[in-house]
């Protein structure tokens, strides 16, 4: 039987070994210690650039964003600063309202006085060619007209815009002051309403004292106190939503306070439809349905005014927080008086599970 000889490295070797490891380990921990990093801190030697990431922090838009305007705007066709330097006068074009921009170019340029920043436009609207007009001439060229792009100050131009996005020509609308007023107006008439319908019948609909009406009133004066609560605390978060408008409510980076706002309004939604398919089931014709509806949305409406015009900030949350625990009281007093079951086939009243007295269907 043959011996087969195993080669066994010395001590010197594997110190060796181990000394080479250790040495390529540090030299690659050391090496990746010093790898340069980029840094995203602004640097520009022109004093008058525009930082895009500072500008989008604070203004919220930047070059490519849409635009719909909401008053006529004057542009002017030449840079601002050939202007200045040229002492040349410049023909102003104008925008009507209504139509769609885009900004092409943020500019800061330097007065006698200040910096200011201008914004360069072009209009992208169904009513391109018509939307540019000289304001020299009383009549547009029958020709087709190039495209044409014009600067504004940025003071000018923002006061004058609405973002080109449902959701932010929905929050400017509801934002205006002669829609606040019709609001209240409208509270106040709906609120006299009200009380003489009550005086006529005694209490309100028979329709309108379940669960689902309640839950609708509380959650909707819940909506407008977070909406009021963002303006009164954090405007700028309501702002800087008001341009990158989302209806997601788990997108993130979203301010809590907004989330909660958009979370409240999806459940608004669902209680909305729920109260719809209630009333119209249980009331016990369509007409009264019909009527048991119109007073939610006159209650409602009441609310709205009171919470989101009439009253300020503290007193507002003041009175919804008393208009909800007198609800939910009120709720829980009348809950033992209305029927807790109702028949899934046809939706008739149950004092108790079992045979419906309608329609004959069976209910477990």
């Amino acid at each position: 039987m043959q011996n087969k000889s195993v080669h066994t490295p010395s001590n010197a070797n594997r110190l060796r070994q181990r000394l080479t490891w250790l040495f390529l380990l540090f030299v690659g921990l050391f090496s990746a210690c010093q790898t340069p990093v980029e840094s995203d801190e602004w640097s520009s030697d022109n004093p008058l650039a525009v930082d895009s990431i500072d500008f989008i922090k604070t203004r919220h838009y930047w070059k490519g964003y849409n635009f719909e305007t909401t008053d006529t705007l004057r542009v002017q066709r030449l840079k601002p600063d050939f202007l200045s330097l040229f002492k040349v006068t410049d023909s102003l074009a104008t925008v009507t309202e209504g139509e769609q921009l885009v900004v092409n170019d943020i500019a800061r340029f330097a007065t006698d006085s200040d910096t200011v920043i201008w914004v360069k436009l072009t209009a992208v609207g169904v009513n391109y060619f018509t939307a540019w007009t000289d304001s020299t001439t009383r009549q547009a060229s029958s020709s087709m007209p190039k495209p044409v792009t014009g600067w504004i100050k940025e003071a000018d131009f923002i006061k004058r815009v609405v973002p080109d996005r449902p959701v932010s020509k929905l929050i400017y609308t509801m934002g205006k002051m002669s829609f606040r007023i019709v609001t209240a107006i409208l509270a106040i008439l709906t609120f006299a309403t009200l009380l003489w319908l009550r005086r006529i019948n005694h209490r309100p609909p028979l329709c309108v004292k379940g669960g689902y009406p309640m839950l609708l009133s509380v959650i909707f004066g819940l909506c407008v106190v977070f909406h009021r609560t963002i303006w009164h605390f954090v405007p700028g978060d309501w702002v800087a939503y008001y341009f990158n408008p989302t209806l997601n409510p788990l997108k993130s980076g979203l301010p809590l306070i907004v989330a909660l706002f958009l979370a409240s309004f999806w459940g608004l939604i669902v209680v909305v439809i729920a109260t719809l398919e209630d009333q119209l089931r249980s009331a016990p014709s369509f007409g009264k349905a019909v009527h048991a509806l119109l007073y939610l949305v006159g209650q409602n409406l009441v609310v709205f005014g009171v919470v989101a015009v009439l009253l300020p900030y503290y007193l507002s949350v003041v009175a919804f927080a008393t208009y909800a625990f007198w609800l939910i009281r009120r709720y829980r007093r009348q809950r033992h008086h209305h029927p807790l079951y109702r028949c899934g086939a046809c939706g008739a009243v149950l004092d108790r599970p079992g045979t419906c007295h309608h329609c004959g269907a069976v209910n477990r």
